[in-house]
């Protein structure tokens, strides 16, 4: 390498380049692509069994066999009560509601409630469905 001030450094770079791909040819080793992970599994559907792969019907229609094996109305569970039997037929109202697709906010809608109280009560449900067997 020389140097002087005035040196062609164009011409220096284009001779490493082609030094470079000349060893890169005579090499001639195949490059092979990266192997790419696997997709994904699909998340299982949690659903009951009565709402997986069904369309979102009428609210009412959803949550009726919770409250009739609960011996509730639809006032109960959107009142304002705090008794357990009651909170807890409605958070797996909620569950229901949300696996048909539903949004916390129009959950809440429905029953009364702040989208975040549908939050707590969907996650509360989930977490009694895995203690409960």
């Amino acid at each position: 390498m020389q140097t002087d001030r005035c040196y062609d450094w164009a011409t220096h770079y284009a001779e490493v380049r082609r030094r470079i791909n000349a060893a890169v040819e005579a090499a001639n080793v195949p490059i092979e692509p990266e192997p790419q992970p696997p997709p994904p599994e699909p998340e299982p559907d949690l659903r009951p069994p009565l709402l997986a792969g069904a369309p979102i019907g009428r609210i009412r229609d959803l949550v009726e066999p919770v409250l009739q094996r609960h011996q509730l109305t639809w006032k109960d569970i959107s009142g304002r009560s705090r008794r357990r039997p009651i909170v807890m037929a409605r958070q797996e109202c909620m569950w229901v509601m949300r696996s048909a697709g539903m949004s916390y906010p129009l959950i809440g809608r429905f029953l009364r409630r702040d989208h975040t109280t549908v939050l707590h009560g969907v996650r509360q449900h989930e977490r009694t469905r895995l203690t409960q067997g």
